[in-house]
């Protein structure tokens, strides 16, 4: 059952411009011999061509098909959308009736959608009843967002960070860092917060200043792991302050929820601290 009911029992579109520039950043995906497809390069006509282009089994000559990499998009599971035909055939919907019902508060997110003509609602008579009134079918619509992805940053870049910014963790309002350096396998592969028995270098906090907290992603094992890597961390420090950054410390707890949880990712705030 979809999170959004549309309301457009009319089948009224977006006019031509609205529908062009939602087009621009929405496409469309189609199942052709079992593989799935983005269609780009729509002409306007093509848009509103309630017969071929959704449910064809062939690929139009004009059109632009690029084979659709699941591993760089994520379905919008608890965003799909209960969509409006003005037909009594569910299979009769064009690209244009379907991106018009696409609610606002989606579009910055939504860039892809997959129709299904298989779908139940339930829980919900009056709506069916104005379906039917309204002579609609109904079709259940699968959104698709980007993918959240973290890059780390090559060897040589994560070493020679890794020489001159230290981790720092606070215990009992002190705050200490660890009295070895770790090697670029560890700073990769290993979560520095529970390797607490070496913390034991108290830091002089005189000698640091706030340069700014950024939101982080950290990749985990489980939903209830929380394993930050230095790695990670030194990664995402933002081009600005990566020169006057000496150390690090995560002052907030990880998430279980949202899209980067979606995909695969915890994420914290860290403090930046530079030198007074």
């Amino acid at each position: 059952m979809g999170k959004y009911y549309s309301q457009n029992f009319s089948g009224d579109i977006l006019c031509d411009e609205a529908l062009l520039r939602r087009y621009s950043k929405i496409k469309p995906i189609v199942t052709i011999d079992k593989k799935d497809y983005l269609v780009d390069d729509l002409s306007l006509k093509e848009l509103k061509n309630n017969k071929d282009i959704l449910f064809s089994e062939t690929k139009f000559e004009k059109a632009k098909y690029t084979a659709f990499d699941s591993s760089k998009y994520s379905w919008m599971l608890g965003d799909s959308v209960i969509a409006l035909v003005k037909s009594f055939c569910p299979r009769e919907v064009s690209v244009a009736s379907i991106i018009s019902q696409i609610p606002d508060e989606l579009l910055d997110k939504v860039v892809a959608f997959k129709v299904s003509y298989r779908v139940k609602v339930l829980g919900a008579p009056e709506y069916m009843f104005k379906v039917r009134e309204n002579g609609c079918s109904i079709v259940s619509i699968e959104l698709y967002r980007k993918r959240i992805k973290l890059e780390l940053l090559d060897d040589e870049s994560l070493k020679s960070l890794n020489d001159r910014i230290i981790p720092i963790i606070e215990d009992n309002g002190k705050k200490y860092t660890c009295h070895k350096k770790y090697s670029l396998e560890q700073i990769r592969k290993e979560s520095y917060i529970w390797d607490t028995d070496n913390f034991t270098k108290e830091v002089d906090r005189s000698k640091l200043k706030i340069l700014t907290h950024v939101k982080m992603l950290h990749g985990y094992g489980y939903y209830g792991y929380f394993k930050p890597s230095i790695a990670e961390i030194l990664s995402q420090i933002p081009k600005e302050y990566i020169n006057d950054t000496v150390a690090f410390e995560i002052i907030d707890t990880y998430s279980m929820s949202g899209d980067e949880f979606d995909d695969g990712y915890h994420t914290s705030s860290v403090r930046l601290y530079g030198r007074k």
